[in-house]
């Protein structure tokens, strides 16, 4: 391998240069790339990898190429195709260095596997061109994207075209970006006084904007003041129509209120120049924080509801916290932490205290700030020592335990039902004492009839990957020590499931044995499930096949062959998938033609999804060019009563992609089940028409009343209907904004303290009780008549299903598997575009498929009330629109988080997550658009389509404004852990300094996330990398002999393709004193020479997305602190004496953030174990806030820092809690 290295300095910069006549001469016909082999398989040497290269079953090698500049100018995934080409990606760039062209990926049957290809570019166009025929990829004369930039140095993207004809720059129909300032009297000026705000008007030119454009032509605009706080979202409605989103702050930009856009129709609501919270208007559409004095939310208020409230201990941990249905029940729920930081208690406290007294009780206590386990039977095991501690056993019910690090708490006879089922790992090849990870929790069943707690463990391999899986289970109302599941996973190479097994038991008695079979294809895509259950027959439940580029092109259902090979002839069903050039999906099969035409008989279902192009069957309708979809058509195979026909729908939209009309199009008739919609401005419905059997019958004309004057909110209070459903209904809430009532329906709903119901009880009398773990999932469900006899009583247990005593079926990815006799039977859900089945088939045992073997099959009006043609006689399936349970009795949809009423088109509760989308109501569902958007669990809205630009697109919809809530959530969000996970934000560095994590990096301005500093816990993996046989000739100069190190290895360069590539983990070392080494603090601080570079792309990104306002940097205190501190025995506050004080931020720390993409106002914040700062308790190291130190604070390189004040309980060292111990601005 040849590189050119260029680093950021001048100096490198200018050898660079005088490289480049050498390097055009030498190096002319050779490219410069970097190599990377990755085993796929078991290989003992480096040069085994080698060896086995040229096999991409054994090896996956990946080249970048880089021009004379060090950018990449093209990709080539060697032989990881689907019929094993290259896959080759290629960039262009302009005459200022910048990423201008960005060309589509394509495969090539390269002669040399791997290779530069040079005439790529060309390749491409050629790849895509009409008439290739290249199975399953769409083509286009235009395979590429283009970013258009300002003429100014800061390179500011103002157009991004996309591949095909349809988004090509200058055709009107592209992503573009414009900047400026806001217009006098534009924007409203906010100034928060106490417990409101008033406004004036911001005069011209003080807030920078941004405004979006997208495809369709509508914008989006966002104005940030000086700060960088966004102060106000305006959002396209119409023509020349605007809302306006407020964000205000107080004087230490804590996010204090939101003001979304408020109703004008039927009657407007009138925003006033000055608001309190004792104003209806704030209570029933404003968003309200309240904090502390050490900047820690302590209430929040969500339009509709009551407020929130946030308990802190010593350490700014969320000990307890209190929802609207929790004051209702008189109850906090509470949390406790162990040493690490992990949850490991959780329950309910009752009190009638308030959050006042309820601090300043956690304030003052004088216990320690976390749990020890010591394994005795009370208290689950743990000491229950910290606050709320044991004292309160009486007032306490316990939701959850979990177990960390090793299995001791199975001897335990208080948490162990079963010693014989539920016991630590044997093998040798297990990991029998996983540090960091979870390995039992009992949990309690909320709505059990009596004390119900159930327990599940989990065992680990070597890897740290979940091996094997136990779990209690829940049914009819009870337990006992033999009802209980076992799942067992094996994994290949690759960290891949190939097989998997589900063991169920009922009483000590195996009920279900279910083995599945997992097999991938070189690139590690699944390519086929075999399957077992109990003694029968392997067979093959679904294979998959892709396209070129890696989509899945065919999905092949149901064989009765143990085995899946080419050509796949002997399923069922093969269910086609085909794309557009930006990726959207087009077509499921053919609603043109149900023959398959490349493995006959007919297919199931069909559904094609227009967007630029709507279907010449369907007019009129409007092109969408940003994602919505503008028709689809359908077709199922009939079966009696059924009618043989092409089905369609024609969608509208208005400017914020609310869907406002459905026009449904069939030949049998036109507008039979059409749907016509108005909305407020916050989304909130108006009116809904549905018709009925043709265009002047509807099942539903409703009309939506919220209430008039101060009782207007978001919260529908009645609804008629002059439909032949005849849905007139008046609503009640609770203090949560749940659901109490629906005068037609429900005549009263209970809720528990997780804020789901407990008990319905129906207008007819009939009750619906729920069972639920602490976390939600729900156990079990029983309907009862009105005189108390059971109708169904229905347990689930991670996917199987009783009714009463009898299991009736277990649900898979693909369908279910209903139980028929002593034998199963499989049943397969062929879904659309949204995840809902719209077919449902079985096997008759012929054989063959035939109309016979159809099970259901399912229409949906736009908003998922049903047009049900066909339900067979067994079973119902029950899971129906978004794959969702249907529940008749209250004519909806269980999400999970909320229910779903399908003839109002909303839910029936507030949103938890309403502040990621704070200008719609709580109640609308997916956006008010239902085409396009999924709610997979009632608590967060995904797009279906996906997109290049996502952040353009969700602009309209989420709110990127956080308030200081997600730095105290005793739990992370997906939101959180998507971010986390995003494209693998874990930097692996050394244990003594770097990159830790990027979690929450540089959300607006409260956020913890990265730090670049000395002594951090960053983890740098060996087994990512390959490590020399002698770490030592890996290390600087300097070295580690003489550093008593944790561990030699960790401090070595990693070696790739015969370069030391990982630099970032040099270092030099610094010290405070250099004469005196005995005792003191080593300090060392991270070459930044590739650090800059690695972390380039993403800090851009971070910062594009998530920058707003001040970003808050964290380090931790690390290892080599922790072995410093125990070898000084002792510690000093003397200035002149530097042992026991590496708490600040290096230069090389602060010269990195300064020169990155962070170029703005920041803070850094010390993660210290919280125990250190237990004010005025000698056991402890840090002094109280109150001390000198603090106000004159001692620093060895003029960079802040602090100090420990005395030394006893070294124990502690373990903790990793987090402290806002000092700020530097």
């Amino acid at each position: 391998m040849n590189t050119l290295i260029i680093r950021n300095s001048l100096l490198s910069k200018i050898a660079s240069v005088l490289l480049l006549l050498q390097w055009f001469t030498v190096k002319a016909q050779e490219e410069n790339y970097l190599r990377t082999r990755i085993p796929l398989s078991p290989v003992a040497t480096v040069a085994g990898v080698d060896a086995n290269a040229s096999n991409p079953s054994l090896v996956q090698t990946d080249f970048v190429y880089y021009d004379l500049f060090g950018r990449t100018k093209q990709t080539v995934g060697c032989q990881q195709s689907f019929t094993g080409k290259d896959v080759i990606h290629a960039v262009e760039y302009d005459l200022m260095g910048r990423e201008a062209k960005q060309w589509l990926p394509y495969t090539f049957a390269n002669p040399t596997p791997g290779a530069y290809r040079p005439a790529g570019t060309t390749e491409t166009a050629s790849f895509y061109a009409p008439g290739t025929a290249v199975p399953a990829i769409a083509t286009t004369n235009v395979p590429f994207s283009i970013t258009t930039y300002d003429g100014s140095p800061l390179a500011r993207v103002t157009e991004q075209s996309y591949a095909g004809e349809t988004w090509q720059t200058g055709s009107g129909h592209t992503v573009k970006t414009s900047y400026g300032t806001n217009a006098a009297n534009e924007v409203r000026k906010w100034t928060v006084s106490g417990t409101g705000a008033s406004y004036s008007m911001y005069p011209a030119g003080k807030l920078l904007g941004t405004t979006i454009t997208n495809e369709n032509g509508y914008s989006v605009t966002q104005y940030k003041d000086l700060s960088g706080n966004l102060v106000c979202k305006k959002v396209q409605a119409g023509a020349a129509l605007y809302l306006y989103t407020d964000y205000l702050y107080d004087d230490f930009n804590n996010l204090r209120y939101v003001v979304p856009p408020l109703p004008t129709l039927p009657a407007a609501v009138p925003l006033p120049s000055s608001f309190s919270e004792s104003d209806p208007l704030f209570a029933n559409f404003l968003y309200g924080y309240h904090y502390d004095g050490r900047g820690r939310m302590t209430e929040k208020k969500i339009p509709g509801k009551g407020w929130e409230y946030f308990v802190y201990n010593k350490a700014d941990q969320v000990v307890l916290s209190q929802t609207p249905s929790q004051l209702a029940l008189g109850v906090w729920a509470f949390f406790k932490f162990d040493a690490q930081g992990h949850t490991v208690m959780t329950g309910t406290l009752t009190s009638a205290s308030n959050r006042t007294a309820l601090q300043a009780t956690a304030e003052s206590f004088a216990g320690p700030a976390f749990e020890a386990f010591t394994n005795t039977p009370v208290n689950y095991g743990y000491s229950d020592n910290s606050y709320p501690d044991n004292t309160l056993s009486a007032a306490k019910e316990i939701w959850s335990v979990s177990y960390y690090d090793g299995y001791d708490f199975l001897s335990n006879a208080a948490i162990n039902p079963n010693t014989s089922v539920f016991t630590a790992p044997a093998a040798d090849n297990l990991y029998r004492a996983p540090s960091g990870l979870a390995t039992g929790t009992l949990y309690k069943v909320i709505g059990a009839p009596t004390s119900t707690y159930l327990l599940s463990i989990s065992h680990y391999d070597l890897y740290g990957r979940n091996v094997k899986t136990i779990t209690q289970s829940f049914k009819q109302g009870s337990t006992n020590a033999g009802n209980y599941d076992v799942a067992e996973q094996e994994y290949n190479f690759s960290g891949q499931v190939t097989k998997s097994t589900r063991l169920h038991y009922v009483s000590s008695v195996q009920q279900l044995n279910v083995v599945s079979w997992n097999n991938y294809n070189a690139g590690g895509q699944k390519t086929s499930v075999q399957q077992k259950i109990n003694t029968g027959a392997i067979y093959t439940p679904v294979a998959f096949e892709y396209n070129e580029l890696g989509r899945l092109k065919t999905k092949h259902l149901h064989s009765a062959s143990s085995s899946a090979t080419p050509p796949l002839t002997g399923f069922f069903q093969h269910v086609d998938y085909r794309y557009n050039n930006r990726g959207w999906l087009t077509s499921i099969n053919d609603p043109g033609n149900l023959s398959d035409p490349v493995y006959g008989g007919q297919d199931l279902f069909a559904e094609q999804i227009d967007y630029e192009s709507p279907s010449s069957l369907y007019t009129p309708a409007t092109p969408q060019y940003n994602g919505n979809i503008s028709s689809i058509s359908w077709q199922s195979l009939a079966k009696s009563p059924m009618v043989q026909e092409r089905r369609g729908y024609v969608y509208s939209y208005d400017a914020m992609n609310r869907l406002t009309g459905a026009g449904y199009r069939s030949p049998s008739g036109n507008d039979k089940f059409s749907e016509a919609i108005t909305y407020d401005e916050l989304g909130n419905i108006l009116t809904l028409n549905r018709n009925i059997t043709n265009s002047t019958t509807f099942a539903n004309k409703l009309s939506y009343n919220y209430g008039a004057g101060s009782q207007r909110s978001n919260a529908l209070k009645s609804v008629s209907d002059l439909g032949t459903e005849g849905y007139n209904a008046t609503f009640a809430y609770h203090s949560s904004g749940n659901e109490a009532s629906d005068s037609k329906l429900i005549s009263s709903i209970q809720y528990n303290a997780i804020n789901l119901p407990s008990l319905i009880t129906l207008v007819s009398g009939k009750t619906i009780k729920f069972c639920y773990t602490p976390t939600g999932t729900k156990l079990e469900k029983i309907t009862a008549n009105a005189g108390g006899g059971i109708i169904e009583d229905r347990s689930y247990i991670s996917g199987i299903e009783y009714n009463a005593n009898t299991l009736e079926s277990f649900y898979n990815e693909e369908g279910r598997v209903i139980k028929n006799g002593v034998s199963y039977k499989p049943e397969y859900s062929i879904a659309d575009h949204l995840g809902s089945p719209r077919a449902v088939f079985g096997d008759d045992g012929n054989g063959v498929f035939s109309a016979n073997d159809i099970v259901q099959i399912t229409d949906y009006y736009a908003f998922g009330k049903q047009i049900a043609y066909l339900d067979d006689t067994g079973p119902v399936y029950p899971y129906k629109f978004s794959n969702k349970e249907y529940s008749a009795d209250i004519n909806g949809y269980d999400f999970g988080a909320r229910l779903y009423n399908q003839s109002l088109s909303r839910w029936n509760n507030v949103d938890n997550e309403a502040e990621s989308s704070r200008r719609w109501s709580p109640y609308s569902y997916t956006y008010n658009n239902p085409v396009r958007n999924v709610d997979p669990d009632g608590q967060s809205v995904f797009d279906v389509i996906p997109s290049v630009d996502e952040f353009a697109r969700y602009l309209i919809y989420r709110d990127w404004t956080v308030a200081k809530s997600d730095m105290w959530k005793p739990t992370t969000s997906a939101w959180d852990q998507g971010l986390n996970n995003f494209y693998g934000f874990m930097i692996h560095l050394t244990p003594f300094g770097g990159i830790v994590d990027f979690t929450n990096a540089a959300r607006k301005g409260d956020v913890g996330g990265a730090m670049l500093g000395l002594a951090t816990t960053a983890s740098f993996f060996v087994s990512d990398f390959i490590l020399p046989e002698n770490p030592a000739t890996y290390v600087t100069e300097e070295g580690f002999a003489n550093w008593n190190t944790i561990d030699p290895v960790l401090g070595a360069m990693a070696k790739q393709e015969g370069t030391a590539s990982f630099e970032a983990a040099r270092f030099e070392k610094y010290l405070s004193d250099p004469t005196d080494m005995a005792g003191k603090m080593r300090q060392w601080k991270v070459n930044q020479e590739n650090s800059t570079a690695m972390l380039d792309n993403t800090q851009t990104w971070i910062n594009n997305n998530y920058g707003e306002g001040t970003t808050t940097l964290y380090r931790n205190f690390g290892p080599n602190e922790y072995k410093s501190i125990r070898e000084s025995g002792g510690f000093s506050i003397s200035e002149n004496n530097y042992a026991g004080k590496q708490f600040w931020i290096g230069e090389s720390g602060l010269d990195f953030w300064m020169q990155t993409q962070f170029q703005k106002q920041f803070t850094v914040k010390l993660t210290i174990p919280t125990s250190f700062v237990t004010p005025g308790n000698p056991n402890y190291l840090f002094s109280e806030y109150g001390h000198d130190l603090i106000n004159n604070v001692p620093h060895v390189d003029g960079y802040p820092g602090g100090t420990i004040s005395n030394s006893t309980n070294l124990s502690i060292f373990n903790s990793a809690m987090t402290i806002n111990w000092f700020q530097y601005r």
